[in-house]
This record gives structure tokens, C-alpha cells and sequence, in this order.
């Protein structure tokens, strides 16, 4: 652990901290002679009362690189001077990994105070891609109403620039939007309208672009199910425009159940909703496919209300639409449901 060889050093302390008790007083004990982050970095996931203290310390008197592990460490267990420090290493003139490391360890900490700051960089071009994803993401956990402006942004780069989503760092940070748009609230006004840059007239993206910049997030996400981007990108567009609208997505929903692509996503969202009216209408949609998805949502529901529609069901013309019926009979009722298979067999769909 003296080497002068940072490498050398960082790889001593860990072998140490695995050595139990001894070990870890020997790397306090280093800590003290010549404090290197390497070696502070191996205690990370020790818990106890002298590396605690030791943490404390450097957070007060530690500089760099050693302040941050010490702070990183301490607010993972909540404690604000940590935050507090943390917050410092926002500063422009901080090299930017070190700013990358505290604004992930700020978002993990939950601490709203830095949003305005983190979403400021961000958008600036100060923030890595790790850090937005993980500012992203937390924002749709917790509502983080402050960091709409980014949401947008992303939103918007995303499709205005749709060679970017084939990167996978970028695509992780338009999910990450995606999904935190139906939790971090209104996401447009006179304000934010601004953020929308110009759209190309001869851009294949123009209607989503379109959506977003005149109507607003819902219309947006419903504008890009069609566009040509991968399929998982579409996907969860539709998870967070069920997210975004409740129960009155469930018509589209419902819509969406004859697609291939969809189908799984739309019919998930559906049975999340509780959404077992929209489900009995969509037994009467012209759609045999759609028929079965839906009694299939009720099965999983497993309404009693639901009995007398599926039952009439098992008369369908479609076999895979009876049979999906019978077993959603099966399911709710707790007993054997006989159906007529496509060669005019009798099956029997158990519980």
C-alpha cells in the first residue's frame, strides 16, 4: 500500500480489506501516512465504526479525489454533510468524472435540492451519459417535476435525430426520458415549448415532432409507435403513454393488442390498469386476435364479473379465441372448462 504505483496501491488495499479486522486497520493506518482514493475506495463496502469515523474525517479534511470516495461512501447512508459535499463538486471547474461520480451519488441520495443543478449541466453538455441516465431515471421514480426541461430535450434530440438512438448510450437516455415523462408532470408550456427546435420539412420523423412541439408529450409517445425505430424504443413509448393517461389509454390500448409488436406491452398495460370494462367491450372487437387477448387480460384479471362474457365466448367462431376464453373460465371459477378445439374436438382448459 506504499507503492507509488497508484495501480499497485489500490490492489493492496482491497486484498487488505478482504484480510477482516487487521486488514482494515492496516489501510486506516495508510490512509493516515499518505490518503489516495484507490485505497479509501477499498472500504466501500465495509460497515463499521472506525471506517465510518474515517469517512467522516476525510469528508472534513480530505481534498479531491479522497473527499469524494469519503462522501460517495456517506451518502449512501444518508448522511447530509456528505450531500452537502457532494453538492460542491458540481462546480465547472471540478474535473469532469469527479462531477459524473458526485451527480450520480446526489441521484442515488434523492436529493431534489441538486435537480435544477444536475438538469442546468445536463443540458449545458457539463453531464456524462451515465449521470443523465441515472438523473433520468430517478426523476420518473420520484416525480421530479424540475427536470422536465431535460425530459424534453431528450425527447425531442431523440427523434430529431434519430441516427443518435442507435448508440446504445443514447438510447438508454431516451428510454430513461420516456419513461419519466408520465411521472415528472406538466411537461409543456410557454416555457418549455421553446426547447423544440426547428423540424425539417422533409424529415420521416416530422408528425412526432410535430406532436410534441404543438400538442404536447401524450400525442408525442402515440406519434412515435409508428416511426422506424427499434422495436423495444416503440415499446416503451406505449408503456408510458398507458403511464400518462390511466385508464384513458385503454381504447388505444385495446387497438394496439392486434399488433405483433405491441401486443405483449399493450395487453400488460391493460391488466395493470384493471382495466376489466375496456377488456369485455374488446371481447366484441371484429379482431379474432384481439377477442383472445382480451379474454386472456380478464383471466388474468380474474373478475367475476367477467363470467357471463367469456362464457359466451366458447361459442366464438375463432378457436384460439375459445380456447383463450375457456381458460380464463377455468382461472376465475377454480374448475374445468370444456372448449371445442379447431378440429371440432372437445378440450378441456384446467385451472
Amino acid at each position: 500500500m506504499r507503492s507509488d504505483d497508484e495501480v499497485v496501491a489500490a490492489l493492496a488495499a482491497r486484498l487488505a480489506a478482504r484480510a477482516g479486522h487487521q486488514g482494515i486497520k492496516a489501510l486506516l493506518r495508510a490512509m493516515r501516512r499518505k490518503p489516495r482514493a484507490g485505497t479509501l475506495r477499498a472500504l466501500s463496502e465495509i460497515e463499521s465504526r472506525e471506517v465510518s469515523a474515517a469517512m467522516q474525517r476525510w469528508v472534513r479534511r480530505g481534498e479531491g479525489a479522497v473527499r469524494l470516495v469519503a462522501a460517495e461512501w456517506l451518502a449512501r447512508r444518508g448522511d447530509e454533510l456528505a450531500v452537502a459535499a457532494l453538492r460542491e463538486y458540481l462546480a465547472e471547474s471540478v474535473p469532469p468524472n469527479e462531477r459524473d461520480r458526485a451527480a450520480v451519488a446526489l441521484v442515488e441520495a434523492k436529493d431534489v435540492t441538486s435537480v435544477p443543478r444536475l438538469v442546468e449541466l445536463a443540458r449545458r453538455g457539463r453531464l456524462g451519459k451515465r449521470a443523465i441516465t441515472a438523473l433520468l431515471r430517478q426523476a420518473g421514480r420520484l416525480g421530479w417535476q424540475e427536470s422536465g426541461p431535460l425530459v424534453v430535450e431528450v425527447l425531442w434530440r431523440g427523434v430529431a435525430h434519430p441516427e443518435l438512438l442507435w448508440h446504445r448510450d443514447d438510447a438508454e437516455i431516451w428510454v430513461a426520458a420516456v419513461d419519466a415523462a408520465p411521472s415528472v408532470g406538466p411537461l409543456w408550456s410557454a416555457q418549455t415549448e421553446a426547447l423544440a427546435g426547428p423540424i425539417s420539412p422533409g424529415c420521416p420523423y416530422r408528425s412526432a415532432l410535430v406532436a410534441l412541439k404543438r400538442e404536447g408529450v401524450g400525442s408525442f409517445l402515440v406519434a412515435t409507435w409508428a416511426l422506424p425505430l427499434a422495436s423495444e424504443l416503440r415499446r416503451h413509448a406505449v408503456s408510458a403513454f398507458a403511464r400518462l393517461e390511466g385508464k384513458a389509454s385503454a381504447g388505444r390500448l385495446i387497438e394496439l393488442l392486434e399488433s405483433p409488436l405491441f401486443e405483449r406491452v399493450a395487453l400488460a398495460a391493460l391488466i395493470e390498469q384493471g382495466a376489466s370494462a375496456a377488456l369485455r367491450d374488446g371481447l366484441r372487437h371484429p379482431s379474432a386476435v384481439v377477442r383472445a387477448c382480451c379474454a386472456s387480460g380478464l383471466g388474468a384479471l380474474a373478475d367475476p364479473a367477467s363470467l357471463p362474457f367469456l362464457r359466451s365466448l366458447l361459442d366464438d367462431r375463432d378457436p384460439f379465441v375459445r380456447m383463450e376464453a375457456a381458460h380464463a373460465l377455468a382461472t376465475i371459477t377454480g374448475e374445468a372448462v370444456f372448449y371445442e378445439d379447431h378440429h371440432g374436438e372437445q378440450r378441456l382448459a384446467t385451472p
